[in-house]
């Protein structure tokens, strides 16, 4: 019988990444905060880099999750206001800010409760992939900022992910499948022409390599292991035999440190005309 992924620990818990849109209805919203808590800290500031703040700046990061990025905006700007769907992210962000150092309130991106021109930069990180209509979220981007004000956008790419294995069919099929957990699994390529639309100019565009040696580290960071393999046997995407071939042959690589996996990340900067 299927038994499912094995997982070696749950120091960063597993979880379905195409979740993020409904937190707080699945049955472990703290998984949720605690997987976002890792993942963050383990990126670096080139979103504060792009930000280009001022110590004078009024910022918001939309969907701000537990609150890492606005804890390290509020100690360079004048104030940071972060908003997210989910009331279990602003209630874990709420204890990071126990200073008082930045601003919270559960609300969509897609209808931001702020009057236009409010901010000088707004940033979303790995928000529109979960969004139903992103174009609204990008405009009321545009709403919110002051004329000349700063946008950085970063969204995932899930078609380009690759891994080194022998079931590179099975592989696939685990991708494409992983692919249908997201509303927008492709939303990286398309931001450029989303701040266009969206009267944003866009002054910077690049694409940043996501890689895994370890298949521990590509697991919990939600790709198509673990989880997502479970998934798509669930939904017939793969057979069981298949699922125990392609995980056999990732654990094969990981124990010769032949493992890996990579993914791209686009991140954009744009300003409002």
């Amino acid at each position: 019988m299927w038994q499912g992924s094995q997982v070696a620990g749950e120091a960063v818990p597993q979880i379905d990444v195409g979740g993020f849109d409904s937190v707080d209805s699945s049955s472990s919203p703290e998984r949720f905060a605690s997987w976002m808590d890792h993942q963050r800290a383990q990126v670096d500031d080139r979103l504060l880099v792009s930000l280009d703040l001022n110590p004078d700046d009024v910022v918001l990061d939309i969907g701000c999750g537990t609150g890492i990025d606005l804890d390290a905006v509020s100690s360079r700007t004048r104030r940071a206001v972060g908003i997210d769907l989910s009331e279990a992210m602003v209630n874990a962000a709420k204890e990071r800010a126990a200073t008082g150092k930045f601003v919270l309130a559960v609300a969509d991106g897609q209808r931001l409760p702020f009057p236009p021109a409010s901010f000088d930069a707004v940033s979303s990180r790995a928000v529109l992939v979960h969004t139903p209509q992103p174009e609204l979220t990008v405009a009321e981007m545009r709403r919110v900022l002051k004329p000349g004000g700063r946008a950085v956008l970063s969204e995932p790419d899930h078609g380009s992910h690759i891994v080194a294995t022998s079931e590179l069919d099975v592989f696939e099929r685990v991708r494409l499948h992983r692919r249908t957990t997201f509303r927008n699994p492709l939303i990286g390529r398309s931001l450029v022409e989303l701040s266009r639309r969206a009267g944003l100019t866009v002054t910077n565009c690049r694409a940043f390599p996501i890689v895994h040696r370890s298949l521990d580290a590509a697991r919990a960071a939600g790709g198509p292991f673990g989880v997502a393999v479970d998934a798509a046997v669930a939904a017939g995407a793969i057979s069981v035999a298949e699922a125990e071939r392609y995980n056999e042959s990732l654990l094969a690589l990981d124990r010769h440190n032949s493992f890996f996996f990579a993914a791209m990340s686009v991140r954009i900067t744009a300003t409002a005309r």
